[in-house]
């Protein structure tokens, strides 16, 4: 439990750098194919894939309760406070009548920010074991 605050800023930035990246691919991979110029989207996707991820940080937020020690040591609580954020973002996405392309960019965000978010769980809880 000691370091989430870190955790949490380390998953942060290595979402953004990560879906940002992703995104760029899908859209130029999907994008090239029907003759589109993608250099006046770039700027976008990255302002786009800041602000979804700092909406997915503000929904994980929840998971600095486990500061607390009785919280921590339950590994239900745990497992729901940490990841409840990212699944219930996802999930929202999967539900919701997006135009076309949006879901497909909120939900590769959604995936990236819930692997980069596990891989941090893991090292945490690694450390503690």
């Amino acid at each position: 439990m000691d370091g989430l605050i870190r955790t949490l800023f380390k998953t942060f930035i290595t979402s953004i750098i990560l879906s940002i990246a992703v995104n760029c691919t899908y859209y130029y991979i999907g994008q090239r194919a029907k003759g589109y110029d993608t250099s006046h989207v770039i700027p976008l996707i990255i302002t786009g894939g800041f602000f979804i991820n700092v909406i997915i940080l503000i929904m994980t937020l929840p998971s600095l309760f486990l500061t607390f020690p009785h919280l921590w040591n339950s590994k239900i609580v745990r497992l729901l406070l940490y990841f409840s954020g990212p699944v219930v973002f996802i999930i929202t996405v999967l539900n919701i009548s997006w135009k076309e392309g949006d879901s497909e960019v909120y939900l590769l965000t959604g995936v990236v920010f819930l692997i980069v978010h596990t891989f941090f769980y893991y090292r945490l809880t690694k450390k503690q074991a």
